[in-house]
């Protein structure tokens, strides 16, 4: 009854791991070391094994671990049962590989390779042990090993070595926990390391299109090893928006609308992106489709105030959505209307509102970023004769009289009307 139940639970499992799959897919064309002792490893009749532990040294290895599998080459023993394996790794991770397995049938030269992603393959509780695949395997509990490994609990799964750094010591640690017989790894043991580098995406997380247009493109693009990479995409609210990336489409890297399609309007849409290589985390990006055209100025950069005098003036743009508009550096006198562009003031007399005032104009709608242009707002004032109206002088004097005038700019002075004295002139 309790092999019937084990059974049904193991059927469970792998029906749950179709149904949602949980089953692990190692990446294709990650780098992979292997690493061995060749060493032979006694086992006592009772006892720790000689040498104990035996270790590995791992070196030279930049990225992180995604998979560690264990082969033990040669395995005899005349009660497999009696065997408790541990592996540790040079973080002080653990996993118990076997124990309490195998019943009391003989084995002799058996090469067992110990594989977490062999989900459904546990070594046998009674029966005899095969040469083959199998995931770490514990048939019994409360297991101790004699110093110098580490102390219970330890881990059931090579999964507990992902995402460490594999450099340093590899430990093999064998004990017969029951007197009566014995046993050797005639061949050691090695250690296949499987790393990588987590994706990360490299892409932009948006993309402009104008209104009306179809067929828009966008590629996504990111790092990491294996550099091979899946593509999973959430559905956007434009139902006439493909996703290259959904799996039922090849799980490609293009994100686009099918020219075949009604055209896109304006709007914001966002899609849910993510890349995997097969090393955890997978990468996730916010990916956000603008519907619009980014605003741009056709007016001129420039205009012209009179000082004490309400000026305007109307900044143009093109673009959609509906634009708005802002002031940066501006004088406090003038404003600009943030629905219509319109640039209006008063430059008030006898405030320093005299000159040359360059400073930013800036369009915005909800599309990213904002357009900027460097405006110039030139104040002049009216002309004004400063130099007396009135002169006297006597016949046979001679006469000089300067005339002066402010204004912005500089006015230039000139006779217009009237009619000179003999022996008058004008000069300048």
């Amino acid at each position: 009854m309790q092999k019937l139940r084990r059974f049904r639970s193991t059927l469970m499992i792998a029906l749950l791991a179709l149904i949602f799959g949980v089953v692990a897919v190692q990446p294709l064309f990650a780098a992979t070391n292997t690493f061995s002792n060749t060493t032979s490893i006694t086992i006592p009749n009772s006892g720790a094994a000689n040498p104990y532990p035996s270790t590995i040294s791992v070196s030279g290895i930049t990225d992180t671990v995604i998979d560690v599998n264990v082969t033990l080459s040669g395995l005899t023993h005349t009660f497999p049962d009696d065997l408790d394996i541990l592996l540790v790794g040079p973080g002080g991770q653990s996993v118990l590989l076997m124990s309490d397995a195998g019943g009391s049938s003989n084995i002799s030269g058996v090469n067992l390779t110990f594989d977490n992603d062999c989900i459904f393959c546990a070594l046998p509780n009674y029966s005899a042990i095969a040469s083959g695949t199998y995931r770490p395997t514990n048939h019994g509990g409360g297991d101790t090993f004699p110093a110098p490994a580490p102390a219970s609990p330890y881990g059931n799964s090579l999964n507990g070595f992902n995402g460490i750094d594999p450099n340093g010591t590899w430990s093999l640690y064998i004990v017969d926990d029951l007197g009566g017989d014995s046993g050797s790894l005639s061949g050691g043991w090695s250690l296949t390391i499987t790393t990588g580098v987590a994706p990360t995406i490299t892409s932009a997380d948006y993309i402009i299109v104008p209104p009306g247009s179809s067929g828009a493109l966008h590629t996504l693009t990111a790092s990491g090893d294996p550099s091979t990479f899946l593509w999973f995409c959430t559905p956007p609210s434009l139902t006439y928006w493909y996703i290259g990336c959904f799996p039922a489409l090849g799980g490609s890297n293009i994100l686009g609308s099918l020219p075949s399609q009604p055209a896109l309007t304006e709007g914001i849409y966002s899609i849910g992106v993510q890349a995997r290589n097969g090393v955890q985390p997978h990468a996730n990006q916010n990916f956000t489709l603008y519907v619009g055209n980014v605003p741009a100025f056709t007016s001129d950069d420039n205009a012209t105030f009179i000082e004490g005098t309400s000026g305007s003036f109307n900044v143009i743009t093109t673009g959609s959505p509906t634009i708005t508009y802002s002031l940066s550096g501006a004088p406090s006198w003038l404003s600009i209307d943030s629905g219509t562009g319109v640039l209006s003031g008063t430059p008030d007399p006898g405030t320093g509102a005299i000159g040359s005032f360059t400073f930013n104009i800036i369009a915005d709608n909800f599309l990213p970023g904002e357009t900027t242009q460097s405006f110039t707002l030139y104040v002049h004032n009216a002309p004004t004769i400063t130099s007396v109206n009135t002169v006297s002088v006597q016949a046979t004097t001679a006469l000089s009289h300067t005339f002066t005038a402010t204004g912005n700019p500089a006015p230039t002075l000139s006779y217009v009307t009237g009619t000179l004295p003999a022996g008058v002139s004008l000069v300048g």
